[in-house]
């Protein structure tokens, strides 16, 4: 009795590799290079995450994450290998004059890169590859002939002006409001500093009205100091000058409503998911 249950259990087991062996080699065989990755960048805090899982969600077997390498330390509940490839910065720089990289840079006193075999593992997997980085990677992948759609995820703020006027507010704090969308609207005739300035009384206000505070989504980690808080706002900055530049991005999703930016993100990858999913029908037929 128990060799004929260890044999259907051996049987069982060598079964599930073979189907397990045979759906990757599938999903191998297509072409997968007519299927661009996807660069998406944006400011910590701004909803990437979000709307990532909520993409990976609705379709498991479509698109894989490109885990990057970093030289910080884990937080809680991150896991070597699914979250970072947690490294040593000589482990790091070692990889890098290997030119193992497709792009890396330093953040906050941290190493983070993305490896070019990460990228070429979830090709062999039949996924389109998906790679979070910040704004001197992206600059640092355009420089590369790596073909990718590049696309920014931008939070909440001037663009969202207009709807301030549905907000039942008091009227002078609408009036001010106004004065300052039509100053920044006429921003080439103020000097830089005048303009940075009305920004900051803008994004405070908005802030306190509506709610869109990144800077209090980054407290709530617990994982941020004063010096590294500045650097990613410092960060967020660059960033956002960076999206304003024409062809810095194929697409920018503005993240002011979480389902209306997902449906605009999803639009976007709607025609290869399409694609990826009949492709993999034709494999297995």
């Amino acid at each position: 009795m128990f060799n004929v249950l260890y044999r259907r259990s051996v049987s069982s087991c060598f079964n599930r590799f073979v189907r397990v062996s045979l759906r990757v080699c599938h999903y191998s065989t297509f072409d997968m290079t007519s299927f661009r990755p996807i660069v998406i960048s944006g400011p910590s805090g701004g909803g990437k995450s979000t709307l990532l899982t909520r993409l990976f969600k609705e379709f498991p077997d479509c698109f894989a994450f490109s885990v990057s390498h970093t030289t910080r330390n884990p937080r809680a509940g991150e896991q070597d290998g699914k979250d970072y490839f947690f490294v040593t910065r000589p482990d790091f720089e070692a990889l890098m004059a290997e030119n193992g990289f497709l792009e890396h840079a330093e953040f906050s006193g941290n190493r983070y890169g993305t490896s070019k075999k990460a990228v070429e593992d979830i090709q062999k997997t039949g996924r389109i590859c998906i790679l979070d980085v910040e704004v001197n990677g992206v600059k640092n992948i355009k420089k590369t002939d790596f073909n990718a759609r590049y696309v920014f995820v931008k939070p909440p703020s001037i663009d969202v002006l207009d709807s301030l006027w549905a907000v039942q507010l008091p009227t002078p704090l609408k009036t001010y409001h106004y004065a300052c969308y039509r100053i920044l609207e006429s921003g080439p005739l103020r000097s830089p500093t005048f303009i940075l300035s009305m920004t900051k009384h803008i994004f405070y206000l908005l802030r306190v009205e509506l709610g869109f505070d990144m800077i209090e989504r980054l407290k709530s980690r617990g994982t941020e100091t004063e010096e590294s808080l500045q650097k990613r706002i410092n960060s967020a900055t660059e960033s956002l000058e960076y999206a304003e530049q024409k062809g810095s991005y194929d697409h920018i999703v503005i993240n002011d409503d979480l389902d209306k930016a997902y449906d605009n993100f999803r639009g976007l990858l709607i025609e290869d998911i399409t694609a990826l999913q009949q492709a993999r029908l034709k494999t297995t037929k």
